[in-house]
């Protein structure tokens, strides 16, 4: 017989750390997500009644290259 099981929690308890530890630092968004959701957000302020069709024209005026199915980097 062996020794009984111990959770991974049981165990992160018993050595006094937090699970969340373990996982390192989210990435954060590059700088090109950054603009895009700039350019979404000030456009949709000022007209919310648009829909993808007349958001996607906005941002090829403006020079963001799309494509068929979002955007291209």
């Amino acid at each position: 017989m062996g020794s009984p099981r111990i959770s991974a929690r049981r165990q992160w308890e018993l050595v006094s750390l937090n699970r969340s530890s373990l996982y390192g630092e989210p990435a954060g968004e590059s700088e090109y997500n950054l603009l895009l959701m700039r350019l979404i957000d000030e456009q949709y302020t000022n007209t919310p009644f648009y829909g993808w069709p007349r958001m996607t024209v906005h941002l090829r005026d403006k020079g963001i290259p799309l494509t068929t199915s979002g955007f291209s980097v």
